[in-house]
């Protein structure tokens, strides 16, 4: 019977096995030996790989032996370890010589693009209703801008009554014409119906909007009208509604910056001492005093200090290499506000 428990042991005291080690774990030559114990004894990393396990081999080749075990216990395990590390000695040399004829082909290739791959599109013959598909697309999306104006009375115009009403629609030009009165008739159509709509030419601010209304164009229309006819009163497009600014009964200001790498020799001390003064109200115009005395927030988004160990070779770039004398150098600043 193999021996499964290993793995299911050393998973249970929390170590991960590299899937490549649980065959060799569960197989029966290791059956009469303490593993587990074995393994627990060298110190292993929390997630055990092929690599830990050969390199610390012979102190497991050396507990087996001090374990007093049968001679056929034994000549078993060893036989199998020794099959076990040259079978990985092989796979590494393959792999290593997979990554040097790789490199080989790059250099022997360099300054060429290479293509390893293409992948060819699907040609897919277009039919009327991948034009529906595209234009239903469109509509949608434009009439989801437009919702975000207010139109009183909103509805689908399939849902249009014969009553007479204010009400608002949405729809996509299909097509304009100037009638003898010299007003403009525009039908409009959504996913629910078609509706004609007059603009009249007295209207003058509706009318000049109505006269840059092109074919296929989403537009909203509010007016009064029934299911015959609807005549418009105002017309409007999709763009982003602009949304009412909240003001606060005092003119205050926030400022914010980043990236002042406190202890880095690309920190701008210089520059930040002259920020901090203008702040203080002690330079600047007359002007930009008074903007000065009305900030009431100062926002630092981020790398306030450099830090120490960030990346390879950061020392060099140090003027502070104590990240506490950094923290201790950036709040002297700040206290000077």
């Amino acid at each position: 019977m193999a021996n499964t428990n290993i793995v299911k042991d050393l998973l249970k005291k929390g170590y991960l096995i590299d899937p490549s080690l649980t065959k060799l774990l569960a197989d029966e030559a290791l059956e009469q030996i303490p593993v587990v114990d074995l393994l627990l004894g060298l110190g292993p990393p929390k997630f055990i790989n092929t690599d830990f396990f050969v390199a610390n081999l012979p102190k497991i080749v050396l507990e087996i032996r001090k374990k007093g075990l049968g001679p056929e216990e034994t000549t078993r395990a060893m036989s199998y370890l020794a099959k076990f590390v040259r079978a990985s000695e092989i796979d590494a040399r393959a792999e290593e010589q997979d990554e040097r004829r790789q490199h080989e082909h790059f250099l022997n290739k360099a300054g060429k693009v290479l293509v390893f791959e293409v992948k060819e599109p699907k040609i897919k013959k277009i039919g009327v209703e991948d034009f529906v598909a595209c234009f239903r697309d469109r509509f949608l999306t434009l009439k989801s801008f437009i919702h975000e104006h207010k139109l009183d009375g909103l509805t689908s115009i399939g849902k249009i009554t014969n009553v007479r009403r204010v009400l608002s629609v949405v729809g996509m030009v299909s097509n304009i014409r100037i009638t003898k009165n010299k007003n403009l008739l525009i039908e409009v159509e959504d996913l629910t119906g078609k509706i004609s709509v007059v603009v009249n030419h007295e209207k003058t601010e509706v009318f000049e909007k109505a006269k840059n209304v092109v074919l296929d164009e989403v537009i909203g229309i509010q007016g009064v009208g029934s299911r015959e006819i609807l005549f418009a009163n105002d017309i409007v497009f999709p763009d982003i509604a602009a949304k009412e600014k909240k003001k606060a009964n005092v003119e205050e200001y926030a400022i914010f910056t980043a990236d002042l790498h406190v202890g880095s020799d690309k920190f701008l001390e210089e520059n930040f001492v002259k920020f901090i003064d203008w702040l203080n109200g002690k330079i600047g115009s007359e002007k930009q005093r008074e903007l000065a005395s009305k900030v009431k927030y100062f926002f630092i988004v981020g790398d306030t200090v450099d830090g120490v160990g960030v990346y390879p070779k950061q020392e060099k770039e140090l003027k502070i290499k104590d990240i506490r004398e950094q923290y201790q150098k950036l709040a002297a600043h700040l206290a000077s506000i």
